[in-house]
C-alpha cells in the first residue's frame, strides 16, 4: 500500500495520464515532463475561467495573477529552449 502511495506521489496519476497525450521522437525526464503537465493543467483552468467569464459576460471572473504567472512561465520556458 505505501509503495502504490509512493508512486502515486511521483508518477501522474491515470486521470493525468489520460488526459494529456503525449507523442514525439525527443525524449523528456521525468521531473520536466511533471512540469509541463503541471503547465497544461494551469492552463486548463484558465481556460474554464475563460469559459466562466464568457458565460457569465463577466471578465471578473478571471484571475489575472494566474494569467500574468503563466505567461511568464511560458516566456521563461521559451527564452530557456531557444538558448539551447
Amino acid at each position: 500500500m505505501e509503495l502504490a502511495q509512493n508512486l502515486e506521489a511521483i508518477a501522474p496519476s491515470e486521470q493525468m495520464r489520460t488526459r494529456f497525450r503525449f507523442r514525439g521522437d525527443e525524449s523528456l525526464p521525468l521531473n520536466e515532463a511533471m512540469r509541463m503537465m503541471g503547465r497544461m493543467q494551469q492552463m486548463d483552468g484558465l481556460e474554464e475561467q475563460f469559459q466562466e467569464a464568457r458565460r457569465l459576460d463577466n471578465i471578473e471572473a478571471i484571475d489575472s495573477e494566474k494569467v500574468k504567472d503563466l505567461l511568464a512561465m511560458m516566456n521563461i520556458s521559451r527564452s530557456s529552449n531557444s538558448r539551447n
